[in-house]
């Protein structure tokens, strides 16, 4: 018959043995369900590397660790060593699978938004030698936003003070030239150019007057010299025959300049036909029958006594010359 005290620690031995193998199972079943959270393969390798900044800008613990924009691993651990001179930031990377960086590889700390939001971007070199577990990674930061945009407006800011500084230079010149003298000669100047300006006006105006008004005697006066001309080229032919007969009077009538004054009358006539022209035309001094009113008036008589003498020729001949076809002369 077994003994009674055997059989009771048999017993107890069992349910330590499975009190102990729980745990076990336990304790593991935590480990592999916090490296499944974490995205680290159950039985995967990783690799763990080693970076050293000066300057985290804002990189905490469970950032992103990328590269060529995809997450393959997370920030592990961040040491401040104020111990050392200047002080400094170690951080641990924890790559979840083991990859070949080359040794010249960097770790850059950048922004993944606008947010500020950073992670560690992985830029590989191109030596031929990897980076082993454990090794330490040459570490940058990228230029934050704020740099840049203070990198971008420094330029603008130094012109806009070198401008600031011309504009004041010329203000001051402008207040050392326009003093109150100055400033009154000028508003004098201002008032007699404005007087100036409207007496020209006036000037304009009245040139525009008598323009018009020595164009309205212009016009007039062609016309009158258009009628004369027409109307001698009209009698044309009583004036040939008058200046046929003519050539047969007696000794006293050729002592008279009768001829002479017809012949010049004629080619006054002509001349006139010709001035008519180049005054159609636009020529002769036609400007200054316009400007000369005298010399519009002068004309004007002259014209009428000359239309009044033809006239009074064409109608009474013999006032002026005295011939006889039968050979008697009519006494006066």
């Amino acid at each position: 018959m077994p003994d009674p005290t055997n059989i009771i620690i048999h017993n107890a031995l069992r349910k330590e043995v499975k009190l102990g193998l729980f745990f076990v199972v336990v304790v593991a079943a935590a480990v592999l369900g916090y490296r499944y959270m974490r995205g680290i393969g159950l039985f995967s390798r990783t690799l763990t590397l080693y970076a050293s900044y000066h300057d985290v800008a804002g990189l905490k613990e469970g950032d992103p660790v990328l590269i060529s924009g995809y997450q393959i691993g997370r920030v592990e651990k961040m040491t401040y060593r104020s111990e050392l001179t200047p002080p400094r930031i170690d951080i641990e990377l924890r790559l979840y699978q083991k990859i070949f960086l080359p040794i010249d590889s960097r770790a850059r700390i950048a922004n993944t938004d606008i947010l500020g939001n950073k992670a560690v971007v992985l830029i590989p070199g191109k030596a031929a030698e990897g980076l082993d577990n454990k090794d330490t990674i040459t570490g940058e930061v990228e230029e934050s936003f704020q740099e840049t945009l203070n990198r971008t407006i420094e330029p603008l800011k130094q012109r806009t003070v070198a401008l600031m500084a011309e504009l004041d230079t010329v203000v001051i010149a402008v207040k050392s030239v326009l003093n109150t003298e100055t400033v009154g000669a000028l508003r004098h100047a201002i008032q007699r150019l404005t007087v100036s300006i409207q007496r020209i006006d006036r000037m304009i105006s009245s040139v525009d007057t008598a323009v018009q008004h020595g164009s309205n005697d212009a016009q007039q006066t062609l016309a009158n010299l258009r009628r004369i001309t027409q109307s001698i080229e009209q009698n044309r032919a009583q004036l040939a025959h008058s200046i046929a007969a003519l050539s047969a009077v007696s000794d006293s009538l050729q002592q008279a300049p009768i001829k002479s004054m017809i012949d010049s009358l004629y080619a006054t006539v002509t001349h006139a036909r010709s001035v008519m022209a180049k005054i159609d035309r636009g020529q002769g001094t036609a400007g200054l029958l316009i400007n000369d009113s005298g010399a519009y008036v002068r004309l004007e008589q002259s014209l009428d006594a000359l239309e009044k003498l033809l006239t009074d020729m064409r109608r009474q001949p013999y006032r002026y010359v005295h011939f006889s076809i039968f050979g008697r002369g009519r006494k006066k």
